[in-house]
């Protein structure tokens, strides 16, 4: 996906105005500094003509005074030429009389003015070159100040627009910080432009109505377990007392067996269920407090020694001493059992499912390995979804929900951490609960 920097377009915007209005002004400048220049020449020349002319009238008169870089020439009636300086330029033996005309020379411009006087007629040529060099020096001076401006503008508009969306990123980052856990959280701006208040005001709107569909969303899950409990607990007990005959044919004693296995593990599910919709109320609160590490692990572990050793797994705990924990005990020891379960279920016979805790660069991890078959790598981004299963087939054989990882999910979203699945160091999986430093 191309995106383009708001920022970027900004600075340029303000580099390319800025080359556009200096440059017209810098042009503007050049031809009114050169039409100057030619109309002092011009000036010059005509002082000079009409000195000349005057002198013609007082013999004896030298022109030794012409003006700086002015040649002469002068022609008789029949257009000899009288007296011409050495310099004087080729030109045209007959231009428009009074009005200056500019022929270029061997390389040279120069401007020509010719008067006529009783004895014939005047020219007086002056030599543009001290006006091509001015405007060529002041044309480089353009040049520059047109490059710097361009320059300055394109930093000063590049600092004035990180500046000005400034307020921008204050939203955005407020914005990242809002999850499913914090949807009461609404968007503020201090002292903010007036234009971004109706972009804060519609998504304070957004929030406000996922706010209350999650709300009704948690409330509905949490009513369907309740109703589902009561009949599926009536159901279990009605199996328990029809097996409890002892007449029953072998089918229907076996049919019954399967339905109670069915419904301990709806009943389980529905348990999952509501305690999900508790951990995901947005008023939900943690309890927190410094917890030994070692002890947590070891505490944990206990209730699944026995399914370990049914399954033939072995269980290992280890954690660095003196390790602290900051989170609410109940919620992490239900997390590590659920992971725990999961391992022990999911473990071939005779490995070991390792429990253990260590520091990491500003956070805490408890970890769960075990030496099964890993975890699907096409199914870990969607780790946290509920009804997740990594092979559905096993799951319900060994009692699995898809619910436990739903479940550690939301208690690390809580904590303001998060669940890692990779895979384990010699195959298998490893189950991180990553919990932030306080």
């Amino acid at each position: 996906m191309n995106r383009k920097s708001l920022v970027l377009r900004l600075s340029a915007g303000f580099a390319a105005t800025t080359l556009v209005l200096v440059g017209l002004g810098s042009g503007y400048l050049y031809f009114s500094l050169k039409r100057i220049l030619l109309r002092e020449a011009e000036d010059e020349l005509r002082w000079s003509a009409g000195m000349v002319t005057r002198r013609l009238e007082e013999p004896g008169r030298g022109f030794q005074d012409l003006g700086q870089g002015c040649q002469l020439r002068i022609l008789g009636r029949h257009g000899q030429i009288l007296l011409q300086s050495q310099g004087m330029p080729g030109v045209a033996e007959r231009g428009a009389a009074g009005a200056p005309t500019i022929v270029e020379a061997e390389g040279t411009r120069f401007m020509v003015l010719e008067n006529i006087v009783p004895a014939g007629r005047v020219q007086v040529a002056r030599d543009l070159a001290p006006e091509a060099r001015r405007l060529r020096r002041f044309a480089r001076a353009l040049w520059a100040t047109l490059g710097l401006t361009s320059l300055v503008a394109a930093i000063v508009g590049l600092w004035l627009s990180r500046r000005g969306l400034g307020p921008l990123r204050e939203l955005a980052e407020q914005a990242a910080g809002i999850h499913p856990e914090s949807l009461s959280t609404r968007l503020h701006l201090a002292q903010s432009p007036a234009e971004l208040w109706p972009l804060v005001e519609a998504l304070n709107r957004s929030l406000s109505g996922l706010e209350t569909a999650f709300g009704r969303l948690s409330a509905l899950n949490a009513d369907l377990a309740h109703e589902l409990r009561t009949p599926v607990h009536s159901l279990r007990l009605d199996a328990e007392r029809m097996l409890a005959q002892s007449n029953l044919p072998p089918d229907v004693d076996e049919g019954l067996s399967g339905m109670m296995e069915t419904l301990d593990h709806m009943g389980a599910m529905i348990g999952q269920m509501l305690f999900l919709a508790r951990i995901e109320d947005p008023g939900a609160v943690l309890t927190r407090a410094p917890l030994a590490a070692g002890p947590l692990l070891q505490g944990a572990v206990e209730p699944f020694e026995l399914l370990a050793e049914e399954a033939g797994v072995h269980l290992h705990v280890e954690a660095p001493a003196g390790l602290v924990v900051t989170g609410d005990g109940t919620l992490l020891r239900r997390a590590l059992h659920n992971l725990i379960d999961n391992a022990i279920r999911h473990a071939p016979a005779a490995t070991t499912v390792s429990v253990q805790a260590r520091e990491a660069p500003g956070a805490t991890i408890l970890w769960v390995e075990d030496a099964g078959t890993g975890f699907p790598e096409a199914q870990r981004s969607l780790i946290g979804q509920r009804f997740l299963r990594s092979d559905p087939s096993r799951s319900q054989d060994t009692g699995g929900s898809g619910l436990g990882l739903a479940i550690v999910q939301s208690i690390m979203h809580l904590h303001g951490g998060r669940l890692d699945i990779l895979s384990g160091a010699h195959g298998g999986t490893q189950a991180h609960l990553v919990l932030p430093r306080t």
